[in-house]
């Protein structure tokens, strides 16, 4: 028998993130519970802890139509737009909309960031709590990155709630998701190795499912 082989690899893990939430739960005040509730973020807490699933998110890969920026399965058209992200995800299609992903690197870690999440307790202020829990979202879920590494600009935004409220996450997840998804029909085209794909990947199975047409697959 054959190896297996994984064509596609993703750095993030949901379930790895909802355990260290529920670990957050334990020990945060009313006070951050609300903050994180004004920042549309306090259902991220809840996030399902599915398992990845690599082999489905490259058959929905090859599905992919940087034309019509969607995956075309059979004779159905799965968009991917923004609205859908808002939807899945509780955040407001509304605020900054922002490119980040061309700057340069050289943040934080994401790992430190799940090191400094593990050390929060409930002496910890409040305000490092949420500064603390913010960027561990931006960095852990919303686009994980095989570098690792979180861009200074998006650390920088985490680390202050009133200039997070005000941009378009729902827009800025969606944007870089599909300028993923371009990349790899690149590969896909021209036969290279697929590598590492960023993002909040777990979107897409999401919206997969909520749409109805994993059964197709």
């Amino acid at each position: 028998m054959a190896p297996y082989y994984r064509t596609v690899t993703s750095c993030c893990y949901v379930s790895t993130f909802r355990a260290i939430c529920d670990s957050f739960r334990e020990v945060i005040s009313a006070e951050v519970e609300n903050s994180l509730r004004t920042v549309n973020i306090h259902q991220f807490l809840f996030f399902p802890a599915f398992q990845q699933n690599m082999p489905l998110m490259y058959e929905l890969l090859k599905c992919w139509d940087s034309t019509e920026e969607g995956f075309k399965i059979k004779d159905h058209l799965l968009k991917f737009t923004t609205d859908e992200v808002a939807i899945l995800t509780g955040l407001p299609n509304t605020g900054a909309e922002i490119i980040w992903y061309n700057e340069p690197l050289g943040g934080v870690l994401s790992t430190e960031l799940k090191s400094e999440m593990a050390q929060l307790s409930r002496s910890t202020d409040d305000a490092i709590m949420l500064k603390t829990f913010i960027s561990f979202v931006v960095s852990n879920l919303f686009f994980p990155l095989n570098s690792l590494k979180t861009p200074r600009r998006l650390v920088s935004i985490a680390s202050r709630l009133e200039k997070f409220s005000s941009i378009n996450w729902a827009w800025t997840l969606r944007e870089f998701l599909v300028n993923e998804f371009n990349r790899m029909a690149t590969k896909l085209a021209t036969e290279k190795p697929l590598g590492y794909i960023n993002g909040f990947l777990p979107l897409l199975l999401v919206s997969a499912k909520h749409q109805h047409i994993l059964f197709n697959l």
